[in-house]
Parts: C-alpha cells; structure tokens; sequence
C-alpha cells in the first residue's frame, strides 16, 4: 500500500467585508390614492374626524351604491343616506366630514 503523507498548513485568516441589504420597513406602505367620488373624499375626511372625536372606537363608513345612492355603516347598523341616520354623536360627526368637504371644495 502507498501512503501519502499528510501536511498541516494554516492559513492566514482574511476578513472579508460583507455588504448586508439596506432595512426594509416592517410592513411597506403602497402610497395610498385619493379617493376620486365625492362619497370617497367626504368618507376620508370622516374617518380624520372621526379618529378625533369623543367615539373613535366606532366604526362609520360612507360608500355609494349605484342602485341605493349613498350607504352609511355604523357598527352592525346599515343606513340609506346620511338623512337616515337618527340624531347621535355619530351623526352629528358625519354631519362635520360633509360640511368640511363643502368647505375645501369651495376652495378649489
């Protein structure tokens, strides 16, 4: 049998720089797009409002249906127009969104 003799050799240590990925944010936010309809707008000015005024915690939403016109959620509750929506705080926060999108509207 042939035996090979075997050689130890260290060799030097190189560092070598690695260039890690820049951070990424947690969750990327798309850039959002302006509502177009006036239903859109007055919804997205409710939710601002909404986010500051005494009931935050309830959820109202404005959304248009070709058939019913404009439709109003409030919590569980559904309602056809703004006009259909009994006198309450969030009532009376919708009344606001619309009145200040009047208000910016008459500006352009």
């Amino acid at each position: 049998p042939i035996v090979t003799p075997t050689v130890n050799v260290t060799l030097p240590e190189i560092a070598v720089p690695v260039q890690s990925p820049a951070p990424q944010p947690a969750n990327p936010e798309k850039p959002r797009q302006k509502p177009t309809s006036m239903v859109g707008q007055v919804n997205e000015i409710l939710q601002e409002k909404l986010a500051l005024s005494p009931i935050p915690d309830t959820v109202i939403q404005l959304s248009e249906d070709n058939k019913m016109g404009v439709i109003v959620r409030i919590n569980q509750s559904i309602y056809h127009g703004i006009d259909s929506v009994p006198a309450s705080p969030a009532r009376a926060v919708i009344q606001s969104a619309v009145d200040e999108w009047i208000r910016r509207s008459e500006k352009r």
